[in-house]
């Protein structure tokens, strides 16, 4: 009897210390290898030549990334080998090579508090395509591939300057979450005249006229999680970005 209760003794006292192990291990989690300061960035380019970088940092140790362009939806003109690419701390790569190729690149080590991973050139000398387009990147920690961040570029060219937009204006989105409509009251002087729903890839996913004022969005057929609205001028020109949680 004494040996059969130091058996079960001892068997509790290793199904206890198995999941006290358990718990500590299985609910570890990794540090973020990056801060983003924002995942939208939004520029409005002149004819010729420049450079806009990312916005992400990097954290308190050393990090080397995998990347790759997920979605882009430049003009021909814009995608020529001498208009436009991406450039790491290793190589820099035109964009046809890496869309819709899908090609996946290997920065070298990125140090901590290094600012910039990629950055996107532009040559907009001989464009002659006009309005605004955008380009997503995503980025992987090499040795943590659940690490990861896409950043989105959105570029609006227009060679001949048009009347300024409201960019400051107040926008409401409610309910949020939300789960068939979605409902966006904003200021008539933002000269809001359409929007588009896209997912966080930068997909788009719904797009309509926006009313004067106020706009109703159904969102009954979306996926559940985050999404993105964006707001367009009449001349292409992006107003304003609102995320929302479809629930």
């Amino acid at each position: 009897m004494l040996t059969n209760y130091k058996y079960k003794l001892m068997k509790k006292m290793f199904v206890l210390v198995t999941v006290m192990i358990c718990s500590v291990f299985g609910n570890r989690t990794y540090s973020q290898s990056f801060t983003m300061l924002t995942d939208t960035i939004y520029i409005s380019a002149a004819p010729g030549f420049a450079t806009y970088f990312d916005s992400i940092v990097t954290g308190i140790a050393p990090v080397t990334y995998t990347w790759k362009v997920i979605d882009c939806n430049f003009p021909a003109d814009w995608q020529t080998p001498a208009a436009s690419g991406f450039c790491d701390d290793n190589l820099c790569r035109y964009l046809p090579a890496l869309w819709p190729t899908g090609a996946v690149e290997t920065s070298l080590v990125y140090l901590p508090s290094d600012t910039g991973v990629l950055d996107l050139y532009l040559d907009l000398t001989s464009t002659t395509t006009p309005g605004c387009y955008y380009v997503t990147a995503r980025l992987h920690n090499v040795a943590i591939p659940a690490d990861s961040a896409t950043e989105t570029w959105i570029i609006c060219y227009h060679p001949v300057a048009t009347p300024a937009v409201i960019r400051n204006a107040e926008i409401r989105l409610f309910p949020n979450p939300a789960n068939d409509e979605l409902n966006l009251v904003y200021d008539q002087n933002a000269r809001i005249t359409s929007l588009m729903v896209f997912d966080v890839l930068g997909k788009e996913e719904a797009s309509q006229q926006a009313g004067s004022g106020t706009s109703l969005i159904d969102i009954h057929t979306l996926s559940k999680g985050v999404h993105y609205i964006r707001l367009f001028s009449s001349s292409g020109e992006v107003v304003a970005v609102r995320k929302f949680l479809k629930d």
